[in-house]
């Protein structure tokens, strides 16, 4: 029985979660109107940029010695983590830099996704 559950988990993380994932992903594109492409500015407006304007505002302010540039740096790089960092260090040294191509499109798709994701979280929640 095991032998069957093991087959079963080595043939669906094989091509077919590829094929769902970025049919998935280019399905949304496609949907939203590339919305990851043409929404790029107001994207990076509301998010870097506004960090970079208001600067270190919690010194100013007495509030504390965290700013919220730190609070989310933290926060980014404890769900990201160093894994992703050596697995592109491993993919180009593995895969050479055709790697980066294939890093970027699964980031592209990845982006649409996460808005997919997040947008259905806050749809539902309760």
């Amino acid at each position: 029985m095991l032998e069957y559950f093991e087959a079963f988990v080595n043939f669906l993380w094989g091509l077919p979660i590829i094929v769902i994932i970025l049919g998935t992903g280019f399905y949304f594109t496609f949907k939203t109107g590339f919305f990851q492409v043409f929404h790029l500015k107001h994207i990076f407006s509301e998010t870097i940029c506004k960090i970079i304007k208001k600067g270190n505002k919690a010194e100013e302010n007495g509030e504390g010695l965290i700013t919220p540039f730190d609070a989310v740096a933290t926060a980014i790089g404890g769900s990201v983590g160093v894994g992703n960092i050596g697995g592109v260090a491993t993919a180009i040294a593995v895969g050479g830099p055709g790697a980066l191509f294939w890093l970027w499109i699964a980031a592209f798709v990845g982006m649409i996704l996460k808005m997919a994701e997040v947008t259905l979280g806050v749809y539902y929640r309760e």
